[in-house]
């Protein structure tokens, strides 16, 4: 089988300087790297290795991205059908020389230490600690993933990482999860000192650093809209690592750090303000165990401070309605709406919509289910809408606030309803039959009165063909679902976030299930 290892190596020889113009069409498959025997991973080893650096957007680096994905896919998934990745002596020299040889720019290394991390044995570890101490990835992201394996493990030889992993602390983008992991241990109990104990005086020196640049940003922001942008994501590793030290500075539990950890509390960051609040109280400080109790109030630092009140045996200073499941939900979608993927920050104000017990896909019994309107006070204006929380959470970005609620659910449970008779297809996707049975939806739709008709797609719902389409009605522009008994007709009520085809059949593949789950 080694012979698919030669015919990659020789194919990778001959595309490393081709940029991604060339288009990807002809890289070769890698699924089988998957299951790759262990001489086959050390052979495609040395081979990459000795090709690398690639060229940066070539189709090689591309090539390379998608072979150290598979393999790190391989041992974040080990099973007994699938075994891990056989890490042997000679393959751990391989892995630790194609990382150095890739380059610091290079976007996909990092799985070489996700690799190296789920190995997991005390020779993996010393191994992933030298690399990523000695030469990072380059961005935060990529960091905390490869920690990631780590936090999922409840035995390992800690010394193997620490306090070789603490000389990472001077990289700006790793200091964070280097400190959460160390936090993570201590709290699990995994070693009877916080590794870090014995830099207590330059983390405390560190914490004064970043509060005062925080509170800086906070004073003067900048008026510059790409100025503010391009500062962005420093001030977000900044407010990481300030969460990262003040729950590392609890643990160690100086006294001398009491001075910094109330300058941070005063900072506007609800969340450093959550973990310098928490790390005081830790300290015996009751004024910050007031403040704690208090973040209670605010859905976005909500769930972190019920975790704390757990963990320090104050919960029953927390006001009861703080400790619902409805608050605890109305937190998670707070939570939900201000990470990196959403808005970033949270909702100005939140409210219960409505709330109901029902039958949900995915669900074997009734779950209690909550709709949340949330708004956002931008400089660009107001925005506001409905969210989802209890049977999952999530936000749509279509304006839903003028539907009937039935119809919020429904577009929500289609949204996560997954099948394998439930499916979407492309116009140019369409069988003769299918081509057949769109002309049929479509004539239906032109004789109920509706012109300037636009096919989108069309849906296969347990068999029945269901059209989407944008059309007329009565000089009103809107979106239409069309199945051969039934027409549903959604008018472009927003004319920034109107519904589209794919929001208009999540509702109707919504209103369908929960219909039948809840007869």
């Amino acid at each position: 089988m080694q012979d698919r290892v030669s015919s990659f190596l020789a194919h990778l020889t001959y595309t490393p300087m081709r940029d991604h113009s060339h288009g990807s069409d002809s890289l070769p498959d890698t699924g089988w790297i998957a299951h790759t025997d262990a001489a086959e991973v050390l052979e495609l080893l040395a081979g990459i290795s000795a090709l690398a650096p690639f060229t940066s957007g070539s189709d090689g680096e591309k090539l390379v991205g998608q072979v150290l994905t598979h393999l790190a896919w391989r041992s974040a998934t080990a099973s007994v059908a699938d075994p891990p990745l056989p890490i042997d002596a000679e393959t751990r020299n391989e892995l630790f020389h194609l990382y150095r040889r890739m380059g610091s720019d290079n976007s996909s290394r990092h799985h070489l230490l996700s690799i190296l991390a789920h190995g997991g044995t005390a020779d993996d570890l010393r191994c992933f600690a030298e690399l990523i101490s000695s030469d990072p990835p380059g961005t935060s992201s990529a960091a905390a993933t490869v920690f990631f394996p780590l936090t999922g493990r409840r035995e390992f030889d800690v010394s193997a990482l620490f306090p070789k992993l603490l000389d990472g602390l001077q990289h700006v983008q790793l200091a964070a999860a280097i400190l959460d992991l160390a936090n993570f241990l201590t709290r699990q109990g995994m070693t009877s000192q916080h590794p870090a104990a014995g830099h207590k005086e330059s983390l405390t020196e560190l914490l004064g650093t970043v509060v005062g640049q925080l509170g800086r940003w906070e004073e003067n922001p900048p008026n510059d809209v790409e100025i503010w942008q391009r500062a962005r994501g420093q001030v977000n590793e900044g407010i990481a690592l300030a969460v990262s030290l003040c729950d590392t500075l609890s643990f160690i539990g100086d006294s001398a750090s009491i001075g910094k950890l109330n300058q941070a509390v005063e900072l506007g960051h609800r969340r450093v303000r959550v973990e310098a609040a928490a790390a005081l109280s830790r300290l015996g400080d009751e004024h910050a165990t007031t403040e704690l109790v208090r973040l209670a109030s605010e859905p976005i630092t909500r769930l972190r401070v019920l975790a704390y009140a757990d963990e320090l045996d104050i919960s029953s200073k927390i006001d009861p309605q703080f400790m619902t499941e409805q608050a605890r939900v109305e937190a998670e979608l707070a939570c939900f709406l201000a990470e990196p993927t959403q808005f970033g920050i949270p909702p100005q104000h939140i409210e219960l919509a409505d709330q109901r017990n029902q039958y949900w896909p995915g669900y074997e019994e009734p779950v209690e289910c909550y709709l949340f309107r949330y708004e956002y006070l931008l400089p660009q204006g107001q925005y506001s809408n409905i969210g989802i929380a209890g049977p999952y959470v999530h936000a749509l970005t279509a304006d839903l606030a003028d539907l009937p609620v039935e119809n919020i659910y429904a577009a929500y449970a289609g949204v996560q309803a997954e099948h394998e008779e439930i499916c979407e297809l492309e116009l140019d996707q369409l069988s003769r039959q299918q081509q057949s049975e769109c002309r049929h939806l479509r004539q239906l739709l032109e004789d109920a009165g509706y012109d300037q008709i636009k096919a989108n797609m069309l849906g296969i719902f347990f068999g029945e063909p269901v059209l989407m389409a944008t059309a007329s009605k009565d000089h009103c522009l809107g979106t239409v679902v069309a199945d051969r008994l039934n027409l549903y007709w959604y008018p472009h009520g927003s004319k920034t976030r109107p519904l589209w085809a794919a929001d208009a059949y999540a509702i109707y593949k919504g209103r369908n299930m929960l219909e039948m789950f809840n007869f």
